[in-house]
């Protein structure tokens, strides 16, 4: 189903969706959760009371709980057990995103997609169309839309949709960060690495997942 008009439902602000990472990124490296003072200084909150009340917002939202007799006791809620992450959207269709462009790009969105229930997805993801066969091995094809999430940090190994230099439009490949430079790697043998400066990469968004027509 297409719709030429964006449904934006209740969500997270932009603060709350900066602390939100920051507490997933904890919790996918293994540590255990920020204290609410971690989380100000993490996100240059003026105190740790600004801190408490998005941590609050985020508990109320049913994004985040808190086990109240523990300093470390924060945890996020499973994007399918949230109403406000699981909650549809139509999200913008884009065909390219030049390097840098992003806002942009999804601004002028001339799409937009409503995704089905199966495919998790919130506010502020998008979709781009794929062009080419490159990483047809992780069973992404050409012609799918694949969900992608600009707000998440990319780790070691993820399908990412990756800008190069200054002109180059995005190219959905695997992300190794080898120092000071950074390997994509495609998913089809007919395509070599490419292993570049890791100043002139750029991310558009973490793959999430995919939507096929057949």
């Amino acid at each position: 189903m297409y719709t030429n008009e964006y449904m934006a439902p209740e969500s997270l602000t932009e603060r709350q969706e900066q602390v939100l990472a920051f507490i997933r990124r904890r919790e996918a490296g293994g540590d255990s959760p920020p204290t609410i003072r971690e989380i100000a200084a993490h996100c240059g909150f003026a105190s740790p009371r600004a801190a408490s009340l998005h941590v609050e917002s985020l508990e109320r939202k049913g994004v985040l709980l808190r086990d109240p007799g523990k300093a470390r006791g924060l945890r996020v809620v499973a994007d399918e057990d949230s109403p406000v992450l699981r909650r549809r959207v139509a999200l913008p269709l884009v065909g390219r995103i030049p390097a840098g462009l992003l806002a942009e790009a999804v601004q002028q969105a001339e799409e937009y997609f409503t995704p089905s229930e199966l495919l998790p997805h919130r506010s502020g993801d998008f979709l781009l169309r794929v062009s080419g066969d490159s990483m047809v091995g992780d069973g992404i094809l050409d012609g799918d839309l694949v969900l992608l999430r600009p707000d998440m940090e990319v780790l070691q190994g993820m399908i990412a949709a990756v800008c190069v230099g200054d002109e180059r439009e995005a190219t959905l490949k695997r992300v190794f960060f080898e120092g000071d430079q950074v390997r994509l790697r495609a998913a089809n043998p007919a395509y070599g690495d490419l292993v570049v400066r890791a100043e002139l990469v750029t991310f558009a968004g973490v793959f999430r997942g995919l939507v096929r027509h057949v």
